[in-house]
């Protein structure tokens, strides 16, 4: 392999690495802003597919249960990731585990697109 060759494989290594380290950022930035209770900030991680398939009301809501649900246990201890394949750099998969101050955990599946350079929640179910 030349040594073009081999810089081009390097580069485009390099870039997926990156797009895998801020789809993490994104997934840890969203369940530690519930764990805060800033809302606000939660809110932000969303997609804009999903702020135009739900309300922001039903969007609060739903990070605002989160939220309770993080008290009820202590707070978030950890969260654990599993996974992160980023495809296309348009979408990223997880398995993730949150372990709380109780010693409770709760795995879910959650889907990241990336839009305008940021990655955003879309689904986590």
């Amino acid at each position: 392999m030349g040594i073009g060759r081999l810089l081009v494989l390097l580069l485009i290594c390099a870039g997926l690495a990156s797009c895998a380290r801020a789809s993490d950022d994104a997934v840890r930035g969203f369940f530690e802003a519930l764990d805060r209770g800033d809302t606000q900030k939660a809110l932000s991680h969303f997609s804009p597919e999903l702020r135009r398939k739900f309300s922001d009301e039903t969007l609060r809501g739903e990070a605002e249960r989160w939220t309770e649900t993080m008290r009820e246990h202590g707070g978030l201890g950890e969260v654990e990731l599993d996974g992160g394949v980023v495809t296309y750099n348009v979408l990223a998969f997880y398995k993730v585990t949150l372990v709380f101050h109780d010693g409770k955990t709760r795995s879910l599946s959650v889907t990241l697109s990336h839009v305008d350079g940021e990655w955003y929640i879309n689904a986590a179910v």
